[in-house]
């Protein structure tokens, strides 16, 4: 990618980022963001430890549940879909 930046003298120039350079940007944390990461895992570990039988996820239709004797498989697409836009949702909130 290239990005173009104004210099004081009112001069483009130009700068090539590598791949490597956009992944360092988009995903460095520092230790704030991993203590607020650690704080939302526990709350949500909470909440479905004294809620997750109210929270219908994994019993929404659209989740697939195949028994065949003594092997099953499991496929929850709704409920995929619903935390992912759930994620989606409020990383848009807190983007800095």
């Amino acid at each position: 990618a290239i990005s173009k930046n104004n210099n004081r003298h009112g001069k483009i120039s130009l700068k090539f980022c590598t791949a490597q350079d956009q992944f360092v940007k988009c995903f460095s944390m520092n230790a704030k963001d991993l203590i607020i990461l650690g704080i939302v895992i526990v709350l949500c570990g909470v909440i479905w430890h004294y809620f997750g039988d109210k929270i219908p996820l994994g019993r929404l239709p659209g989740d697939i549940k195949i028994e065949n004797g003594n092997s099953k498989l499991f496929i929850p697409i709704t409920s995929s879909l619903i935390v992912s836009i759930i994620f989606s949702i409020l990383l848009a909130l807190f983007r800095k």
